[in-house]
């Protein structure tokens, strides 16, 4: 991976372009300033647009995640009140969350989920396969609500960390196979 660092000396009389827009003088210290480089990364492998930001992947993603990995992006597009409803936008954290958990617990032959957004700014992801019924509802990074039913059997998980999303996804596997 290439890297660029971006070094600038400045005297310490010189304004910032940052100080004309808030109207501040720098202070005179005795103290010299350490000189910080700032390193910017030349070659980006994958940049997602999300809202007024973006997901940046160091390394590309597997080409069979990169469509999901859009979809939960795409999310960040959406206005408030999106549904008529009063719909959030969709925090970026909870975003974050969707695509930590989709790029850590799918494999490539795993079915891929629906993206769904939620009214309270959450994402849905669900998988309905094989007479199976998978929703992990992302609230928060920290708090999943799980669902799975099989006509069957139903079970609900509020506040499911990870482990248990692993073993509802492992119980889907299985149940495809």
């Amino acid at each position: 991976m290439n890297t660029t660092t971006l070094q600038r000396s400045r005297s310490s009389t010189e304004a910032l372009l940052s100080d004309r827009f808030y109207h501040r003088t720098p202070e005179r210290s005795s103290q010299v300033p350490p000189k910080l480089p700032t390193t910017m990364e030349a070659d980006c492998r994958l940049v997602i647009p999300f809202s007024e930001g973006s997901f940046v992947f160091e390394s590309t993603p597997d080409d069979w995640i990169v469509p999901m990995l859009q979809k939960v992006c795409e999310l960040g597009s959406l206005p408030p009140n999106w549904n008529s409803y009063g719909g959030q936008r969709i925090h970026p954290e909870n975003a974050m969350a969707a695509v930590t958990l989709l790029l850590n617990l799918l494999s490539p032959d795993d079915p891929l989920p629906s993206v769904v957004p939620t009214s309270r700014g959450g994402i849905l992801l669900e998988w309905h396969e094989g007479g199976i019924d998978l929703e992990i509802d992302i609230r928060s990074p920290s708090w999943f609500h799980v669902v799975l039913e099989d006509g069957e059997y139903e079970e609900e998980c509020d506040h499911a960390d990870l482990e248990v999303v692993q073993q509802k996804l492992n119980l889907l596997r299985s149940r495809l196979k």
